[in-house]
């Protein structure tokens, strides 16, 4: 361990072990509070920030590479849509229009710069993405096509794209429906067009967002009553579901 009994350098032992702890964290100050993967360099600005007096590039770098060899970490590999590694043989399709993180047992063979995540975080993962698997396909709510098509015919701004997306979403069924778009897009817009349907089929909605600024963006742009996750999960807040605060009924929908 970087440090060792040298009572000169920057943390002891045990502080260092609680920085450590923090930086691999999902929770605040962690490398994975709002991200679901970190590089290298994430991991030299995290200790530095832990090491407001300064210390040698080589204390650092032994940090780094005792963080990196944590068995909690876990390295990953960028692959392409079918999870195939990017290397110096295999470049990305020209018809790709996603990459993934993977693991892989050839770290040496990637052309991309490593990323890392902890086994915490992929658990996590993994767990919601059995979640939102189970929820396909599971009927919930559904709208009659023919009250979605009476909506969007009082919007004729609309983009092909954005109908396309409105169709979906207000008929597709599925618990967890996502929205992908670049900034300006506009996707709350567009939003707030499927809030019109659901509520005129009788559904009520309730937004979140990761922040309150979000939370805020969603409710002017989209027209929906939001506030921030922590607010929903905090087991003491006004809205929190743990607390009963906010109660979510069949013919309610939530989400982000």
């Amino acid at each position: 361990m970087a440090g060792g009994g040298d009572r000169t350098l920057p943390l002891s032992d045990e502080e260092l072990l609680r920085a450590r702890d923090q930086i691999l964290s999902i929770g605040p100050g962690g490398l994975l509070e709002s991200a679901s993967a970190f590089t290298l360099d994430d991991v030299v600005r995290a200790w530095v920030d832990h090491l407001p007096t300064g210390a040698s590039r080589e204390y650092v770098e032994e940090l780094v590479e005792d963080t990196l060899d944590d068995p909690r970490v876990v390295p990953l590999v960028v692959a392409d849509h079918e999870g195939h590694d990017l290397t110096g043989e295999h470049r990305m399709p020209k018809d790709a229009k996603t990459l993934r993180l993977v693991r892989s047992e050839d770290l040496e063979a990637s052309r991309c710069q490593l990323r890392y995540s902890t086994q915490a975080m992929l658990a996590m993962e993994a767990r919601v993405l059995d979640a939102v698997g189970a929820t396909r396909q599971a009927g919930l709510a559904m709208v009659d096509p023919d009250l979605v098509e009476q909506v969007l015919a009082r919007h004729p701004t609309l983009t092909l794209d954005q109908v396309e997306m409105v169709r979906a979403i207000t008929t597709s069924g599925h618990g967890v429906d996502a929205v992908v778009g670049p900034p300006g897009s506009g996707k709350s817009f567009a939003i707030g067009v499927a809030r019109e349907i659901w509520e005129q089929a009788g559904y009520r909605l309730q937004g979140s967002a990761p922040s309150g600024k979000a939370a805020v963006e969603l409710g002017s742009g989209a027209g929906i009553d939001s506030t921030t996750l922590a607010d929903i999960v905090a087991p003491s807040t006004p809205t929190s579901i743990v607390k009963g605060g906010l109660r979510l009924a069949r013919a309610d929908l939530f989400g982000r």
